[in-house]
């Protein structure tokens, strides 16, 4: 027994020491299959398209250099692009004032500004239509500070539509915009570098159906891809997502910003002041050669047709007060209203919120309070309207540009601000209000004609 002890006891330590062996061999075997699998994930999200669930987070990506006049409107793009300066302290970007090319709002880039400045990467969120042309603004003025200062923000590129992926999509203007909006989720889930040339060339000439080819092949793309792509149940998954999230958040407004997931209650960009000049319907205001807003011609046709028939054109105008849209729609509709004295008329309604005797408005108190004085015109001196409407469109941005207007057509301002604060005007807004809630009317200006709503243009912008 005792020359068997020292045996079984080398034994066990034999035992053991395989046991630790075949541990220790197993931990380096896993270490080696979990490397393995490291790499190869790695890779394959190196090689591969997006998946739908990356694509959702819309990562634009960024831009070295810009084409002289890339992302503007062509009616605008007659000068050298504006950029941001890179300096994060005072950079604002383009303004109205700076030239002739539309520019970053100067509130929007001090908000930017003091956002990058914190050094902690933070949410951008734009909201578009692909073929509205404030949408293409809003990214021509954006890209540049983007460019300006990279790793800045997390931004995201979204699309404003309604419908889905089995169902089908539908657009505010209408399936040529829905086809826009597939061919660029196309392009940024499968050659997402080469979105921002694509869109540069495609704001340009966004209102051309074919431009997109172009474009497409100036970016260095195979356009017969991209609109194979378009057409694919990834791409449409993939607009499904963007679909869901607008229709979430109640996005409905062509641009619209959120920063850190808070909507930005301003326009993200600036006229540049002969644009917003030119688009006055002043008739003795003159027009500069620059730019102009014109009746668009697909509406004018519309209603020239209507009127030639002998029939009734019952126009119904949603704006906001102070939104340069909704004036340059009036601008334009106005004068065509003039040449058509009879079967015709223009009713104004306006687009706010109101909480008890309150009222909020996207571009302010100044806005109400302008809303309000048009509702007291058009209840007391309705003959009026329109010449002050010609006169304040020229000169809205001026809070008080409206006692001009109201001395010019021999109207005393203190009777006009005792009407625009009686509560026969306050009700009269609440029910223009309730008017633009029950139809789902949020974006400025919205047309309705003979009770429907009318989905093109309404004007356009030309040298």
């Amino acid at each position: 027994m005792d020359d068997k002890a020292p045996t079984v006891s080398r034994l066990n330590r034999l035992a053991r020491n395989i046991r630790v062996a075949w541990g220790v061999t197993g931990f380096f075997a896993l270490l080696v299959i979990i490397s393995w699998g490291l790499v190869a994930w790695m890779w394959s999200s190196a090689v591969q398209p997006a998946s739908i669930a990356q694509r959702a987070q819309h990562l634009l990506p960024q831009r070295t250099t810009a084409p002289a006049s890339a992302c503007a409107p062509a009616a605008l793009a007659q000068a050298p692009e504006a950029t941001a300066s890179p300096a994060v302290s005072t950079a604002e970007g383009p303004t109205a004032e700076a030239g002739t090319q539309p520019g970053l709002s100067a509130d929007l880039a001090t908000q930017l500004n003091q956002l990058a400045s914190t050094g902690k990467p933070f949410q951008f969120d734009l909201f578009v239509m692909s073929k509205c042309p404030y949408g293409n603004i809003a990214e021509s003025v954006i890209l540049p500070w983007l460019q300006a200062h990279p790793g800045a923000t997390d931004f995201r590129l979204w699309f404003i539509a309604s419908g889905d992926a089995s169902s089908g999509f539908d657009s505010l203007h209408g399936p040529t915009e829905v086809a826009e909006d597939l061919r660029q989720e196309a392009i940024l889930s499968h050659y997402p570098a080469k979105l921002n040339d694509y869109l540069s060339c495609r704001n340009a000439n966004y209102s051309d159906d074919n431009g997109w080819i172009v474009c497409a092949t100036q970016a260095g793309l195979d356009s017969n891809e991209i609109g194979a792509l378009a057409h694919t149940p990834e791409t449409a998954n993939t607009l499904a997502l963007d679909v869901q999230h607008v229709q979430t958040l109640g996005v409905h407004v062509s641009p619209s910003v959120y920063l850190n997931g808070q909507p930005y209650n301003g326009s993200p960009f600036s006229l540049p002041q002969n644009a917003q000049a030119n688009t006055s319907c002043n008739p003795s205001g003159g027009q500069p050669a620059s730019v102009k807003a014109i009746l668009d011609p697909d509406l004018q046709a519309k209603l020239d047709q209507l009127a030639a028939d002998g029939q009734n054109v019952h126009l119904e105008l949603f704006v906001m007060s102070l939104c340069p849209y909704g004036n340059m729609a009036e601008t334009v509709l106005l004068p065509w209203l003039g040449t058509h004295p009879t079967g015709v008329d223009l009713s104004l309604q306006y687009i706010a919120a109101s909480n008890g005797s309150d009222f909020q408005s996207l571009h302010g108190p100044d806005e109400v309070t302008e809303d309000l004085r048009q509702l007291a015109l058009a209840r007391q001196y309705p003959a009026k309207l329109n010449d002050y409407l010609a006169c304040r469109s020229a000169n809205y941005s001026d809070p008080n540009g409206w006692i001009a207007c109201a001395v010019n057509l021999g109207l005393k301002p203190d009777d006009i601000t005792g009407l625009a604060q009686s509560a026969g005007t306050a009700a009269a807004l609440r029910a223009s209000l309730g008017r633009a809630n029950n139809l789902g009317v949020q974006a400025s200006p919205t047309l309705y004609l003979n009770g429907s709503v009318y989905n093109g243009a309404i004007f356009d912008i030309q040298q």
